[in-house]
């Protein structure tokens, strides 16, 4: 587990398991109490259930799927629906590494980079290097996604994100900006 904290926020993930996100606190703005943003992954839980993971290098479903193939089909990085199309991409449950960390009172920061299998080295998803951010405030938390190809062809992508958020009381709110 990783905890990334300030003052009066704190956040929890669990980098070793598809960057599943375990809580999100954050101070209000209003008042400086803690207010829980994010319904964590539960371990007891299949990995789906209350999860908040990456999908990674598409979102949802694809048919026909490009990556239907050896080194990326079959593997434990490949899930389908009750119809045998592919869901989430192939980083969905991808260990981080901690590339960098800096942590304060008033604004703490951790970014990750991604444990690729062995068979994928010598692919094109091998030469995306992408890495993940968090920057967290006493009242926001920040994800930024950068990735960067390092091959000679175009790559085409899709990237989200999957958080379960808990929306509290009547004067709590959760805003969601993508730059």
């Amino acid at each position: 587990m990783y905890h990334l904290k300030t003052k009066a926020a704190s956040f929890t993930i669990q980098p070793t398991n598809g960057g599943q996100w375990l809580a999100l606190k954050l101070g209000s703005p209003l008042d400086g109490k803690e207010m829980s943003i994010v319904a964590g992954h539960k371990p007891a839980d299949p990995f789906f259930a209350s999860g908040s993971f990456l999908m990674f290098p598409w979102v949802n479903r694809l048919d026909p799927n490009p990556w239907a193939r050896e080194p990326f089909y079959p593997s434990k990085h490949w899930l389908t629906d009750g119809n045998g199309i592919s869901l989430h991409g192939l980083y969905h449950n991808l260990p981080r590494v901690l590339k960098e960390e800096s942590i304060s009172q008033s604004d703490s920061f951790v970014s990750f980079s991604f444990l690729l299998p062995p068979e994928w080295k010598d692919t094109v998803i091998g030469k995306m290097l992408v890495t993940e951010s968090f920057y967290l405030t006493d009242h926001e938390l920040k994800v930024c996604y950068e990735v960067k190809n390092t091959s000679d062809s175009e790559f085409l992508f899709a990237l989200g994100i999957h958080p379960y958020f808990c929306l509290g009381a009547a004067r709590s709110r959760v805003e969601i900006n993508f730059g």
